[in-house]
């Protein structure tokens, strides 16, 4: 009788009763003290609705949290689309201005690369049109190496930032929700999901910020996220730097961005898709 009425009282509070429920009416029941057992109900019913508040108040700090936290990135991203920051990112205005920026760098060295580097944080993090530009002038200012350094430096951070944002106010829920859902899916991402987010950091043609979000909602680790954006957008980092290197000698935007320019990445990206194919060939056949 008395463990029947025990589990209906604390169905539905199965996961995580908090230690001074231990002393359970049942307990008291045995030496057949009713008024002990009716302090026993109290002093359960106490706790739980003690832990109850205090779960509730985690719940609404967390949301608290989500909300500052969307609220501070949507007001920086309408700030900046709003606003003539991104009108400045332009081949135009870097040919225009590239010996002022040249000659500035060349005095305020230290400073001009935290500086490039932070602009580039930013730029990536908020998806401000215009990382081409930054790159290309990266490579005149710097040189080819140390521009590929320093924009993998700031893109790669500015990526993280966007992944744990989109994780934490989104991410998680998402794979909680329809777990059975995604469950084929990430086991898919567990076994390749490196290989995947390298074939799209190789072609610079998928929008880096929309991959930085969606790959936030799944489970891909952090560190796995972390080492495939930094070695996947080497190779686009070093044409474009390159070219940067070369602004004295090109006319228009045309003379980078060509088709021939496409097809190498989306060549490097099909290689590197390749191991997927082949496994996944192997398990098809008999």
């Amino acid at each position: 009788m008395f463990k029947t009425e025990r589990t209906q009282y604390f169905r539905s509070f199965s996961s995580g009763i908090p230690p001074a429920c231990e002393a359970t009416p049942a307990r008291f029941a045995i030496h057949g003290c009713a008024w002990a057992v009716e302090a026993a109900k109290i002093l359960c019913h106490a706790c739980l609705v003690i832990y109850a508040s205090q779960y509730r108040l985690e719940k609404m700090k967390t949301y608290a949290k989500k909300i500052i936290l969307l609220s501070i990135i949507t007001g920086m991203f309408f700030f900046i689309r709003t606003s003539d920051i991104s009108h400045y990112l332009t081949f135009e205005n870097l040919q225009n201005n590239k010996e002022a920026l040249h000659a500035y760098v060349k005095g305020h060295y230290t400073p001009s690369v935290a500086l490039y580097i932070i602009v580039y944080i930013i730029s990536t993090a908020f998806s401000i049109p215009g990382a081409a530009i930054l790159t290309l002038a990266g490579g005149f200012l710097f040189g080819t190496f140390l521009c590929a350094a320093y924009v993998n430096v700031g893109a790669t951070t500015g990526a993280i930032m966007a992944f744990l944002s989109a994780r934490y106010l989104i991410g998680d829920w998402v794979q909680n929700r329809y777990r059975r859902q995604l469950k084929k899916f990430n086991e898919e991402i567990s076994r390749n999901g490196h290989l995947y987010l390298l074939t799209l950091r190789f072609v610079p043609i998928f929008p880096f910020f929309l991959i930085n979000i969606l790959a936030g909602l799944t489970n891909v680790p952090i560190k796995t996220f972390l080492w495939t954006t930094s070695l996947g957008i080497i190779p686009g980092s070093l044409v474009y730097a390159f070219a940067g290197s070369q602004l004295n000698t090109i006319k228009s935007a045309g003379d980078i961005f060509s088709w021939r320019m496409a097809a190498a990445f989306i060549l490097l990206a099909l290689f590197s898709l390749l191991p997927v194919l082949i496994n996944k060939s192997r398990n098809k056949a008999p």
